[in-house]
C-alpha cells in the first residue's frame, strides 16, 4: 500500500496541471481545406510610367573601393578646392560627344496590381465574411512564346528582361501583450485501512499547492507582406508571390516595376551631328563633329498585351465567429481557387511607332534623291557592282535635321566634318541645297 500512494499523487498532478495550456497563439481551434465555392477574389492590372531617376555621375557608380582610390588620385593633383569640385562633376564622357545608338526596344513600365474580395449579393452558408483574409496570392503575367498568337506577340516578340521594386504597402499588425495568470490549488486527505494484521492503521494526508502565472507576449510590429517573384519560361511568364501575416488580408495595391525588351527588331544607321554654330556664328565644315549610329526599332506597331491570371488562399471563418475581426481559435476552412483570365496592355502602339527624319533632294522631273555623307569608294561595291552607301542622312531626331539644313543653307557647304555629300548617282553640289527639304519616314510596320 505505501507503494501505492506516491502513484496516486503523481495521477493527481498530472490531472491537475496537464490541463493548465494556453490557446492565446493559436491561429484557429480547427482547419479544413477545400475549393472555394465561387470566385470571390478579383486581381485586376493597369500601367503607368516610373519615375525617371536623376543621372548619376561616374564617381557615385563607383565602390567605396573605387571612390577612395579617385579621392586619393584627385587629392594628389588638385591644386584648389575647385578642382576637386570639378571632377566630382566629371561623368567620364567628352566634351561635345555624341550618343548615336539609340535603342527603342526596350521599355520600362510599372505595373500596379489592384486585389479585392467580391462579395455575393445575398448572404449564404458559403459566402464570406467580414472575418475572412486573403492569405496567400499567387499572380502570373504571360507573354506568349510563339509567334503570331494575338496582339502580344505578333511582330515583337516581347520578353520579361527585368523585375524590379516590389512595392506594397506597409503593414503593421500589433496585437499587444497576451498575459494569462494562473493560480492552481489542490489539497487531498485520505485514510487507508491497514491490512488486518496491522496493529496501527494508516492515515495518509497529502496536500498539493502550486501558483504558476503565464504571460506571453506577442508584438507583431514592423512585419511587412512577404513578397517574391521570378520570372520563367524563356522570359515570358512573371510570377508574383505574397503572403500575409497573421492578422492581415491582402486586399489592396502593390506595384512591380518591369523592363520589357522586343526580341524582334530593326535596325537603321543613323547620323548624329555636334554644335553647329558658336557665338552665334557658324562653324566651318571641318569643325562640326559627325557620328555614326544605329537605331533599333520595333518591327511591328501591334500593342503588347499581356494575360494575367491569379491562384488565392483565403482564410473563411465559420460561424458563430465570422464578425470576429480579430484572429483567435476560430473554425476555419482554407478555401484555395483562381481567378479568371484578364487582359491588359503593356506597351501602347503609340510608343512602338518609330520614324526617322531623312534629308533628300526635292523631285523635279525625277524621284526624290537620298543623301549620304562619304564617297562609295569608301564604302566600296555590292554583288553587282552598285555603289554601297553606308551613311545615309538619317536621323532620329527632327531638330537635328532641322539644323543640318539650315546649316548648309547659311553656309553653302557640300560637306559636313569629314565628309564630302553624295547623292546616289553623284556628287551633291551647292545648285542642290535650295532643293533640299526634310521627309519624316515611319520604321514600323514596314
Amino acid at each position: 500500500m505505501r507503494r501505492l500512494i506516491p502513484m496516486l499523487v503523481c495521477v493527481i498532478l498530472l490531472g491537475i496541471f496537464g490541463c493548465t495550456h494556453t490557446e492565446l497563439t493559436r491561429r484557429y481551434h480547427s482547419k479544413d481545406f477545400g475549393d472555394a465555392p465561387k470566385q470571390y477574389v478579383q486581381v485586376s492590372a493597369f500601367v503607368i510610367e516610373p519615375p525617371s531617376s536623376p543621372p548619376k555621375t561616374l564617381v557615385s557608380q563607383l565602390t567605396p573601393e573605387g571612390q577612395r582610390g579617385f579621392f586619393t588620385a584627385v587629392g594628389a593633383k588638385a591644386k584648389d578646392l575647385a578642382e576637386v569640385k570639378q571632377a566630382l562633376l566629371y561623368t567620364g564622357k567628352k566634351e561635345g560627344e555624341q550618343e548615336v545608338n539609340i535603342d527603342k526596344t526596350v521599355f520600362q513600365k510599372r505595373v500596379v496590381f489592384s486585389v479585392e474580395k467580391k462579395y455575393p449579393p445575398g448572404p449564404g452558408k458559403d459566402d464570406p465574411s467580414p472575418a475572412d483574409r486573403i492569405n496567400e496570392l499567387k499572380i502570373s503575367l504571360n507573354l506568349p512564346d510563339k509567334e503570331g498568337t494575338g496582339t502580344a506577340t505578333k511582330g515583337n516578340s516581347p520578353i520579361f528582361a527585368e523585375m524590379d521594386r516590389l512595392t506594397t504597402k506597409y503593414g503593421t499588425v500589433n496585437l499587444g501583450e497576451l498575459s494569462r495568470n494562473q493560480t492552481t490549488t489542490a489539497s487531498m486527505a485520505m485514510t487507508i485501512g491497514a491490512p488486518a494484521q496491522s496493529p496501527v492503521p494508516v492515515s495518509v494526508s497529502p496536500s498539493v499547492s502550486n501558483e504558476e502565472s503565464i504571460s506571453e507576449k506577442i508584438n507583431l510590429q514592423q512585419r511587412y507582406i512577404e513578397m517574391s517573384g521570378a520570372i520563367r519560361e524563356n522570359n515570358h511568364l512573371a510570377v508574383l508571390v505574397q503572403e500575409s501575416p497573421v492578422g492581415y488580408d491582402l486586399t489592396g495595391n502593390f506595384t512591380v516595376d518591369f523592363v520589357i525588351r522586343l526580341k524582334n527588331h530593326g535596325q537603321s544607321h543613323i547620323v548624329d551631328i555636334g554644335e553647329l554654330e558658336k557665338d552665334s556664328k557658324p562653324l566651318s565644315a571641318r569643325d562640326v563633329e559627325v557620328a555614326f549610329g544605329s537605331l533599333f526599332h520595333p518591327t511591328s506597331s501591334n500593342p503588347i498585351d499581356c494575360d494575367l491570371t491569379s491562384e488565392f488562399t483565403i482564410r473563411h471563418v465559420s460561424s458563430p465567429h465570422d464578425r470576429e475581426l480579430a484572429e483567435g481559435p476560430h473554425r476555419v476552412t482554407y478555401w484555395r481557387g483562381k481567378t479568371e483570365k484578364e487582359f491588359f496592355n503593356l506597351v501602347d502602339a503609340n510608343e512602338l511607332r518609330t520614324k526617322i527624319y531623312k534629308v533628300v533632294l526635292k523631285p523635279s522631273s525625277m524621284a526624290e534623291q537620298e543623301l549620304f555623307l562619304g564617297s562609295p569608294a569608301q564604302d566600296g561595291l555590292d554583288e553587282h557592282g552598285q555603289p554601297i552607301y553606308k551613311n545615309p542622312l538619317w536621323f532620329a531626331k527632327f531638330e537635328k535635321a532641322q539644323m543640318l539644313v539650315r546649316w548648309l543653307k547659311q553656309t553653302k557647304s557640300t560637306s559636313v566634318g569629314r565628309h564630302d555629300i553624295y547623292t546616289r548617282n553623284r556628287q551633291f553640289s551647292k545648285r542642290d541645297i535650295r532643293d533640299l527639304e526634310i521627309k519624316p519616314v515611319g520604321l514600323t510596320d514596314r
